[in-house]
């Protein structure tokens, strides 16, 4: 039977250099369960824990980016896509009021794991794509 998302954990990926760690969770906050090896913990410009964000992007252990808390929802091609936007400012030492945002387009491939999560690509508007099945 179709599983139930609001049970998933927050699932993770890591780039494609293996350097930053991502963590999306698409029904709850990232940091709702306060799991600390899946968090996001802490963000130089607000100086606290990275609450309120369906995905964020940790790059060590003290710094850390909301990739976005507000959702909404399309479908394209048969394929479902959740779109996050309102995260953490983008190049945080440009003048730019551009923020981080997500997709994540939902696959149904029965050769890959449930739950898991693949990075595809950052953009240069600090648009970060993901396929999660």
């Amino acid at each position: 039977g179709a599983g139930n998302l609001s049970m998933l954990p927050p699932v993770e990926a890591l780039d494609t250099l293996n350097i930053e760690r991502f963590f999306v969770s698409p029904c709850n906050f990232v940091n709702e369960n306060k799991c600390m090896d899946r968090t996001c913990t802490r963000n130089r410009e607000r100086g606290s824990t990275v609450e309120d964000a369906y995905a964020c992007q940790r790059i060590n252990a003290n710094l850390s980016y909301s990739l976005g808390d507000d959702v909404s929802y399309t479908t394209y091609n048969g394929k479902l896509t959740q779109y996050l936007t309102g995260g953490d400012k983008c190049h945080s030492s440009s003048s730019s009021s551009q923020t981080r945002r997500t997709n994540i387009t939902f696959v149904c491939d029965p050769t890959e794991v449930p739950g898991t999560l693949t990075y595809i690509n950052e953009l240069p508007s600090c648009q970060f794509n993901f396929a999660l099945n």
